[in-house]
């Protein structure tokens, strides 16, 4: 259960460095003095050490961290810059497509994950 909590605030911290990269992206004279890859390592970091330290899982934290990403994305209306921002900072080997069906499956996936662990049909 502990890697597990572990790994769940490092991919809510994820999250929140994507939206980060967002914010930053906003002004121009910030997107190029700030990497985008420190920023998003940061926020995983910061989640990972978070889960190290907390009591119990707390469901409302991946619900916030998606809610925030998806709001910006839609309202800055660039929903591509994360993916991009994704390979640029990691995955330069791999198509823009190919990261969005990456991440996009991931995203699926641990929501599934959360959803079976918050009503108690699966314990990790």
């Amino acid at each position: 259960m502990k890697v597990y909590k572990i790994s769940y605030y490092a991919f809510c911290g994820l999250l929140l460095g994507l939206t980060a990269t967002l914010l930053i992206s906003m002004s121009i004279w910030l997107e190029m003095r700030v990497h985008n890859r420190y920023v998003v390592v940061g926020f995983a970091l910061m989640g990972l050490i978070y889960g190290v330290f907390a009591k119990r899982l707390n469901i409302s934290a991946i619900i916030f961290s998606e809610v925030l990403l998806f709001l910006l994305i839609f309202w800055l209306n660039k929903p591509n810059l994360i993916f991009f921002n994704i390979k640029e900072s990691y995955l330069d080997f791999l198509s823009i497509g190919q990261i969005r069906y990456g991440f996009l499956t991931i995203l699926t996936i641990v929501n599934i994950i959360v959803l079976f662990v918050s009503f108690g049909k699966y314990k990790p």
